[in-house]
């Protein structure tokens, strides 16, 4: 009896052990009840994708929209009808260009500043400006350079620096909840307009 015991003869647990085993695949017909619900959750994942991109898209050109408007930072820009002179040094001298807005927001241009140490803007002609959307108002500023030695130093960096484009006027304009600023760069070079007011000879720069 021993014998037959250890002779490998199936014993009454070999088919119910068989059978467990087959039971860890997946028949076709659970993947036929599975493959319409994996139909369903792609589709819904690929319209969940696609509104989230319309949403990034709109959110992106409504940003664009709002910052080409001018609503929050002017955007006003120098045109035409340039001009500039100066007396002898430390005297007056002044620079004239049209103020372009191109918002369409009307800008009230509340002060104006040269970036340069020792330069004062005095008050701006027209002093009240109202500039509607899509327009221009010529604009002449008279300044007054009260430290020639720190005014020149630092125009003729500011020179080598923006060598085409010049040095940009700062310009404040009111909003809402505050004043708010922009750098406008008239076609008249600011920097030449300084050094001339402290009688360098731009000849020699």
């Amino acid at each position: 009896m021993d014998e037959q015991r250890g002779s490998g003869a199936p014993t009454a647990e070999g088919p119910s052990q068989v059978a467990r085993g087959a039971g860890y695949g997946v028949s076709d017909e659970v993947w036929r009840a599975i493959e319409p619900e994996a139909r369903a959750a792609a589709v819904r994942e690929r319209r969940a994708l696609l509104r989230t991109a319309l949403v990034t898209a709109l959110v992106v050109l409504l940003g664009v929209g709002v910052a080409w408007s001018g609503v929050f930072s002017p955007r006003l820009s120098g045109g035409d009808n340039s001009g500039y002179g100066s007396g002898t040094p430390g005297s007056r001298g002044h620079l004239s260009f049209d103020l372009h807005n191109d918002g369409v927001v009307t800008e009230h241009v509340t002060r104006w500043a040269i970036p340069v140490p020792g330069v004062e803007v005095q008050p701006v002609a027209p002093q009240s400006l109202d500039l509607a959307p899509r327009s221009k108002q010529t604009v002449r500023l008279e300044f007054q350079v009260t430290d020639c030695t720190a005014a020149t130093r630092v125009a003729r960096a500011l020179a080598r620096q923006h060598p085409v484009d010049g040095l940009g006027v700062r310009i404040w304009a009111s909003r809402p909840w505050g004043s708010v600023e922009t750098t406008v760069t008239p076609p008249g070079s600011v920097t030449d307009m300084v050094l001339m007011s402290c009688g360098v000879d731009l000849s020699d720069e």
